[in-house]
């Protein structure tokens, strides 16, 4: 998936993809994809304003299916952490520590 959002905060959009095993290619800004991006391990993140090496990433996982498989792996993973399941016991954990 290819998200070029410079500021954002986590996308559902970044989380359904990767939770259907595909690695998102983003720019690495202060507030922005870096907090859920890895690079190597679910995606690919490119200095912020390097559309060419931006370009250049992308057409990279097109051309290398075992790394983008690699990717995927870890973009599921990824995806797994933040399932409704995960989700919902931080916070009962949460709530449960605050009283």
């Amino acid at each position: 998936m290819a998200t070029t959002s410079r500021a954002e905060t986590l996308g559902m959009t970044v989380l359904e993809a990767m939770g259907c095993g595909v690695p998102v290619v983003g720019f690495d800004g202060a507030n922005g994809p870096a907090e859920y991006i890895v690079t190597g391990y679910n995606g690919v993140l490119v200095p912020e304003g390097e559309i060419e090496m931006y370009a250049a990433a992308l057409l990279a996982l097109v051309d290398d299916d075992r790394r983008r498989r690699s990717l995927a792996a870890g973009a599921l993973e990824t995806a797994t952490g933040h399932a409704a399941a995960e989700v919902s016991a931080q916070w009962e954990q949460l709530i449960g520590d605050l009283r």
